[in-house]
């Protein structure tokens, strides 16, 4: 149980022990980790969208890894806000998306990075040749120290902000206890995002986006595209 805001402590306890307290469990469950296989795979599934949903998606670290807040800072820069590559090169400079971004999702064995896009069918192949002239750049010219800078910047100031909120406070609380069974300080994961550096970005550059292992899934009118043809080149 999770509890953030004004409450005096005695009596909120007090208040949940009085509701809790007859609940009883049969037994703890023994968690035991599993070894996690990656297959790369393709799924493509017709639907009579009048748009075109893809995603690409590479495997990557899993939730308590220690590159988790170097991971942060290079998906807000590739693909994680109004203001990252893939939003201002394939949006905003050639309108060819309704919605583009990147994300991670980690577990507590594994994780996936991912780049969604939403399209016109027709524009497919000139999506998917972008993102990845997006990928070859910052494999090729990495990510300058001005653009990490500000980066580091602009995840801090939203964390402090994101945080003066109860509910984001409670969510966080419960959630670490829940999944990480600790909690870091807001000076502590500030700390860690500052010290994410260029050699961190290079490294999760250069281990990420191997193509060997890339996964495609796609809904919409398949037939308008061929999901083989467009990525045969990458």
């Amino acid at each position: 149980i999770s509890v953030a805001g004004n409450f005096n402590e005695s009596d909120m306890l007090e208040k949940l022990e009085k509701i809790f307290s007859l609940w009883q469990s049969e037994k703890n469950v023994e968690y035991i980790p599993q070894k996690i296989e990656y297959f790369p795979s393709v799924v493509a599934k017709k639907k009579e969208n009048e748009q075109l949903n893809l995603i690409i998606a590479f495997p990557c670290i899993k939730r308590e890894d220690p590159q988790k807040y170097a991971y942060t800072v290079f998906n807000t820069i590739f693909g994680g806000g109004m203001s990252s590559i893939l939003f201002q090169k394939i949006r905003e400079e050639h309108g060819l998306t309704y919605s583009i971004y990147s994300y991670t999702s980690q577990y507590s064995e594994t994780g996936l990075f991912s780049i969604y896009a939403a399209m016109n069918p027709g524009q497919a192949e000139r999506v998917v040749k972008l993102i990845f002239d997006e990928i070859k750049n910052v494999k090729k010219n990495s990510i300058s120290q001005y653009v990490l800078n500000k980066t580091k910047e602009q995840i801090i100031s939203n964390f402090i902000i994101g945080n003066e909120s109860t509910v984001n406070r409670m969510t966080y609380n419960g959630g670490g206890i829940l999944l990480n069974k600790n909690l870091l300080s807001q000076e502590e994961i500030i700390s860690k995002v500052e010290e994410v550096s260029l050699s961190d970005m290079e490294k999760i550059v250069s281990e990420l986006f191997d193509m060997s292992k890339m996964s495609i899934s796609s809904v919409g009118k398949l037939e308008k595209y061929d999901i083989e043809k467009i990525f045969s080149g990458i």
